[in-house]
C-alpha cells in the first residue's frame, strides 16, 4: 500500500476497533443487572460520543483513503447538538472557548437546576435529610456524581432532571445504531459481540448526598463549591479509566489505551488549571501533596508539547493528516507511539500512562480538608 492508503486505513481500524469496544463496555454490563448497564450507560456515555463524533468525522472525509461513502449514508445526526457537546467534556476542562471562570458558572446552572427540583419539597422538619446529588462507586472508589454527569453527557441544565433517563436512553440508541455502522468502517461487518463481564467488580453502589454537605470536606477549603464539582467530574472519569476499563481491556487494548490516555491527560491539565487558581491561597496539607505530584517533571512531561501530547491527538483524532508516518498494523496502537515518540515505546508509555492514572487517582482521593 501507499502511505496515504496505509495512513486511511489505520485511521479506519481505529474506527472501527472504538466503536466495537465501547458496544462490549455498554451491553456487557447488562449481563450482570439492568440497573449496572444504566449505571455503566452513565458513566461511559461520553466516550461513546465521542467515538460517534470523531467516527462519523473520518467516515464522513472526502479523502478517499479515509472516507467510506456507502456507510456515510447511513449515518444521522438526531441528538447532533448533545453529542457535539458531550465530546467535548471529553477535554474535561481543556477548553479554548471557555475560561475556567465560565466552566464553572456552567457547573453552577447544573447544581442550581438539581438544587431546584430536589431540595426544599419537604416538611421544614424534614429538610435535613434532602438530598441532591447522587453518588456512584465501586471498589471504594467513586466512578461518577450525577451533577457533573450531566454535564458529561452534553445535556443541557435547563432540562428537568425527571427526563434524563428518558433522554440518556434514546441517545444511547442513537448511539448503539451509529457504532453498528462505524464498526464496519474497515471493512468488517461482522455483528458486535458484547462480553465484558464487569462481575469481579461486585455491585456498583449508589447513595445520596446533599451537595454542600458533602464537598464542604472534599478537596481544598478556599475552593468555590462549582470548581469542586467540576474535580468530582474529574475523579470519577480517573477512576472509571483504573476501575472499569481494565475489565475490557484484554479484548480491546487499543481502543481502551486511547480512552486512557485522553482521560489522564485532560485530568493532568484539569487539576494543574485548579491548583493555578489557588496559588498561594491554600496551605491544606493535601493541596500541597498533590500540587508536589502534579509538579514532577515526569508528570509534568505528559502535559508538555511535542510526543505525550502528539499521543493524544491521535486517540482523540482520527484522521492523521501526516502521511509520512511510518506506521505498522502488526504493533500496538498500529505504531503510531513509536512514530510519534520515538524516546518510548508502546510498552513503556502505555505502563506510564497506567501507572499514573492510578496514582492521580490515589491523589485525587485524599485531597480531603485535613
Amino acid at each position: 500500500m501507499t502511505d496515504e492508503e496505509t495512513v486511511g486505513a489505520v485511521a479506519r481500524k481505529m474506527v472501527s476497533e472504538d466503536a466495537r469496544w465501547i458496544v462490549d463496555a455498554l451491553l456487557g454490563a447488562g449481563k450482570s443487572s439492568e440497573e449496572a448497564a444504566g449505571v455503566v450507560a452513565l458513566l461511559l456515555i461520553g466516550h461513546s460520543s465521542r467515538i460517534v463524533y470523531e467516527g462519523a468525522l473520518a467516515i464522513r472525509s472526502a479523502d478517499p483513503y479515509l472516507g467510506v461513502p456507502a456507510v456515510a449514508n447511513e449515518l444521522k445526526d438526531v441528538h447532533a447538538d448533545v453529542i457535539t457537546r458531550s465530546r467535548h467534556a471529553t477535554k474535561l476542562l481543556d477548553d479554548t472557548k471557555k475560561s475556567l471562570d465560565d466552566l464553572q458558572s456552567e457547573m453552577g446552572g447544573y447544581y442550581a437546576r438539581h438544587r431546584q427540583e430536589f431540595t426544599g419539597n419537604s416538611a421544614e422538619w424534614a429538610r435535613f435529610m434532602e438530598t441532591d446529588l447522587g453518588l456512584y462507586s465501586a471498589a471504594g472508589r467513586l466512578l461518577g456524581a450525577t451533577i457533573p454527569l450531566q454535564f458529561r453527557m452534553g445535556i443541557l441544565a435547563n432540562s428537568k432532571v425527571a427526563d434524563l433517563g428518558q433522554q440518556l436512553y434514546e441517545i444511547s440508541q442513537e448511539h448503539g445504531s451509529i457504532q453498528a455502522l462505524l464498526s464496519q468502517a474497515a471493512g468488517d461487518s461482522s455483528p458486535i459481540t458484547y462480553d465484558a463481564d464487569y462481575g469481579p467488580l461486585g455491585r456498583i453502589e449508589d447513595s445520596d448526598v446533599l451537595t454542600d454537605r458533602y464537598l464542604s470536606s472534599r478537596y481544598d477549603p478556599a475552593l468555590p463549591l462549582e470548581a469542586k464539582l467540576l474535580l468530582l467530574m474529574i475523579e470519577g472519569e480517573l477512576n472509571v479509566s483504573s476501575v472499569l476499563l481494565p475489565f475490557t481491556e484484554a479484548r480491546h487494548p487499543d481502543a481502551v489505551f486511547r480512552a486512557r490516555t485522553i482521560i489522564l491527560i485532560h485530568a493532568l491539565s484539569g487539576i494543574q488549571q485548579v491548583l493555578g487558581r489557588l496559588n498561594g491561597s491554600s496551605q491544606s496539607p493535601s493541596t500541597q501533596a498533590i500540587r508536589a505530584y502534579v509538579s514532577q517533571p515526569r508528570v509534568q512531561r505528559l502535559l508538555g508539547p511535542g510526543g505525550p501530547r502528539n499521543i493524544r491527538n491521535r486517540c482523540m483524532h482520527y484522521e492523521i493528516k501526516d502521511k509520512s508516518l511510518a506506521l505498522d498494523t502488526s504493533k500496538p496502537m498500529n505504531g503510531i507511539v513509536e512514530a510519534v515518540y520515538p524516546e518510548m515505546s508502546f510498552s513503556d508509555f502505555n505502563q506510564e500512562v497506567t501507572n499514573t492514572t492510578t496514582e492521580l487517582s490515589d491523589a485525587v482521593r485524599n485531597w480531603t480538608l485535613r
